[in-house]
């Protein structure tokens, strides 16, 4: 008798595409390097004291399109914004949103300058350029500022004691002694792990993580299972990694690891409330909400931008 196929669904919802998308002919699967005193296994979580946790991501977007004639050429640029906040969760208390910003921006390709002028409603952007003269180069300007203000704000609340979880891969922390912070990766691209050790990750149980591995990207990194996998949900769903400095003594990331693991699948996000679960986590998806709450109505925004660009075109041709 043929043997069926096993079939599962996904948990998170088909609106954000898969979270795992690996294809087995990246030459980036199995790049992960196996540290000898760590091996490969699978840890419980620990008894450990819960500690002030800090939650950081941010949010952007492209409010309009616009352009300048420089030299017989068309020269792209964007009005946008973003907003990067927190939220901070201390013992025995509810969490609450911290330390918001939102900022907007008028950036230009190619080095060009140009400001608007602030509108009558109060809207206010700020001028920015990047060198490169590629149309899709002030996006990627706009995600680069968020980027490093979420640095900022990371770093800042890890100094003042918490543990904090930034949404996203720890990418400016790979060659820096930056404690109390770990990259938050939910989604899976390429196969980190060699091809032994990766058939083995989807046993990992709920609230286990596995041991300490490296990058080639010099981070340390871990996987983490946050809930148990319902029966008919792919085998990797409920799997995050970690992601840590790596100039950090290996001593000091296992203990990060374990207070990460010890605390973060209490904050498992629920099925009935955000399509991503249980891999976004309660906190980051109540901030994104607030933080797209805070950057206003983007038909607004936009119309701001056209009575700016129209209040400026009439100042010069007066």
């Amino acid at each position: 008798m043929e043997e069926r196929p096993r079939i599962f669904v996904e948990s998170w919802s088909a609106d954000y595409g898969s979270p795992m998308q690996i294809d087995e002919s990246d030459s980036v699967n199995g790049t992960a390097h196996l540290i000898d005193e760590e091996g490969f296994d699978f840890i419980g979580p620990r008894d450990m004291e819960r500690s002030a946790l800090a939650f950081v991501d941010g949010v952007r977007r492209q409010e309009a399109a616009l352009s300048q004639w420089h030299e017989e050429h068309v020269v792209p640029g964007i009005a946008g914004a973003y907003a990067v906040g927190a939220v901070v969760a201390l013992p025995g208390e509810s969490p609450v949103f911290f330390r918001e910003i939102v900022d907007r921006l008028v950036i230009w390709s190619g080095g060009l300058c140009g400001s608007l002028p602030t509108g009558s409603s109060g809207w206010s952007w700020r001028e920015d350029s990047t060198p490169d003269p590629n149309p899709a180069a002030p996006i990627r300007r706009l995600q680069e500022l968020m980027r490093r203000a979420e640095a900022r704000l990371a770093d800042n609340l890890a100094a003042e004691g918490h543990l904090v979880v930034m949404d996203g891969t720890l990418w400016f922390a790979s060659s820096y002694d930056k404690r109390n912070i770990a990259g938050y990766v939910k989604t899976h691209h390429v196969r980190l792990l060699p091809e032994t050790e990766a058939r083995r990750l989807p046993e990992l149980p709920a609230g286990h993580r596995t041991t300490i591995f490296r990058t080639d990207a010099n981070r340390y990194a871990c996987y983490l299972r946050l809930a148990s996998r319902p029966k008919f949900h792919a085998p990797m769903s409920g799997i995050v990694r970690l992601e840590f400095s790596g100039s950090l003594p290996l001593d000091e990331v296992r203990v990060m690891a374990d207070r990460f693991t010890a605390t973060l699948p209490a904050f498992a996000g629920a099925a009935h409330v955000d399509p991503r679960a249980p891999q976004n986590l309660q906190p980051i998806g109540a901030l994104e909400m607030r933080l797209r709450h805070l950057l206003g109505d983007v038909a607004l925004a936009e119309r701001a931008v056209r009575d700016a660009v129209a209040a400026l075109t009439q100042a010069i041709e007066v």
